[in-house]
């Protein structure tokens, strides 16, 4: 039997303060912490305004399969990659059974759910493309000390672990990210919102970062982009550069969808 997708649960204790204010007008777009705890959930010590792809919460449509439904206040956490619902009390649940998602239109912006990959925005183009972008929060971390008259000496970086916890035994993972502070020391962690460009190619989304990782993802045309891209320069971080090498990678047959 399918679980509705009207099933939500509680977006970890981050619903504790995702509180939200209209009187927002421009989201953080790096924030850093320090913590002298064992153990830190980034999720429970990040802002609210870099958490979230919309700095207020917006009416949004959800597509799955032949059901449509509408909600009055949808946004989309970047740093879980989850889609989360506001109800009355400015309280926010993670949405279940992303996998069950088709697609979902958000402030004008339409999103499709990859299996194992999560949410992705679709560029639409003028030509045939299939063009994605991946929203998301890079985290960063590493351990501090004192030292000599009060400066602080950065040591090592610290692994970043994200993972799945699923207490209930179901089917409705919720997600964290956790940092171990090596040895109980102090650690700073740096957060920066951030995105990346993906292609499709045979129903899988591929990141598409340099001239390596772009062959990689179309093997079998890996010669004729290495010659379009040695009389081409392509800057993988610009919309409009990956729109053209889109348009170019799939006038050579390259099935997408």
């Amino acid at each position: 039997m399918k679980r509705s997708i009207l099933n939500v649960i509680p977006a970890l204790s981050i619903s504790l303060m995702l509180l939200l204010s209209v009187s927002v007008f421009a989201q953080v777009q790096q924030e850093h912490h320090r913590s002298s705890a064992p153990s830190v959930k980034v999720e429970e010590v990040a802002s609210t305004e870099i958490q979230l792809l919309l700095p207020v919460s917006k009416p949004g449509v959800v597509y799955q399969g032949k059901e449509v439904r509408v909600f009055d206040r949808l946004n989309y956490n970047m740093l879980l990659d989850i889609l989360v619902i506001e109800d009355e009390n400015n309280e926010m649940f993670a949405m279940a059974d992303p996998h069950l998602i088709d697609s979902i239109r958000l402030e004008g912006k339409l999103f499709h759910y990859f299996p194992e990959q999560g949410f992705f925005e679709y560029l639409p183009g003028k030509g045939r493309q299939d063009v994605y972008v991946k929203h998301f929060v890079d985290v960063n971390a590493e351990s501090v000390a004192q030292g000599a008259f009060g400066t602080t000496n950065r040591t090592t970086s610290i692994d970043v672990v994200r993972s799945l916890v699923d207490p209930s035994g179901s089917d409705i993972a919720q997600r964290t990210i956790q940092i171990e502070s090596p040895a109980g020391q102090e650690i700073q962690i740096y957060l920066k919102r951030d995105k990346e460009y993906y292609l499709l190619n045979d129903r899988e989304v591929h990141p598409v970062r340099s001239q390596r990782s772009a062959t990689r993802a179309f093997p079998e045309h890996s010669r004729e982009l290495r010659r379009f891209l040695r009389t081409n320069v392509i800057d993988y971080r610009k919309e409009e550069d990956i729109i053209r090498l889109s348009e170019y990678i799939y006038s050579l047959g390259v099935q997408g969808n």
